[in-house]
């Protein structure tokens, strides 16, 4: 079982630097300048303490950044 687990958190790990460069790729063709990449990890679980098993695992990528005016 901590294969499993093992190449579960290497696929989360891989779907995080992907779903952060996405997000940073699309903020900057957008115009964003130095957009700050924040990555959420949700996992659902189900069953009792001991049996827990897992459902889903989500990653979530969002950028975040400062808008500039450039009107005179």
């Amino acid at each position: 079982r901590s294969v499993l687990l093992e190449r579960q958190r290497e696929g989360i790990e891989i779907a995080k630097r992907e779903a952060s460069q996405i997000a940073y790729d699309e903020a900057v063709s957008r115009g964003a300048v130095e957009p700050t990449i924040k990555v959420v990890v949700t996992e659902k679980m189900a069953g009792k303490k001991k049996e827990m098993i897992h459902i889903e695992t989500v990653v979530t990528a969002t950028a975040e950044c400062e808008m500039y005016s450039t009107i005179k």
